[in-house]
């Protein structure tokens, strides 16, 4: 088997994580571990919009959160952003999301 690849966590992701319930950190860790095996959790799917990166979620007491990772099969898996939603209006990612989104990708040289 393939040495596990590394997580690199960019800006407060990792703090913000641990803030969270341990279900949710539990399901989150082993989508993570998932990633580092080359393999996508089966709680993924791709962020529409952003090429390249996915959207792991968790449901825990009534609550959304959300796990933003761009995973580059060669070498790592960045977590650009975790969030818990609060809209319950729609399902897509609120704008001000997507804009952190987006610049932690800029940050380690994605799109």
């Amino acid at each position: 088997m393939d040495a596990p690849k590394p997580v690199f966590w960019v800006g407060p992701t990792r703090d913000d994580l641990r803030a969270w319930p341990i279900p949710v950190r539990r399901r989150f860790g082993h989508a993570l571990f998932t990633l580092q095996q080359g393999r996508s959790p089966p709680s993924s799917k791709p962020l529409k919009g952003i090429h390249g990166v996915l959207e792991v979620s968790a449901a825990f007491d009534g609550n959304a959160y959300r796990l933003i990772v761009a995973p580059h099969p060669a070498d790592a898996v960045y977590v650009l952003h975790v969030f818990q939603k609060r809209s319950h209006r729609g399902i897509s990612t609120p704008a001000k999301d997507i804009a952190v989104i987006r610049s932690r990708l800029r940050r380690i040289g994605g799109r």
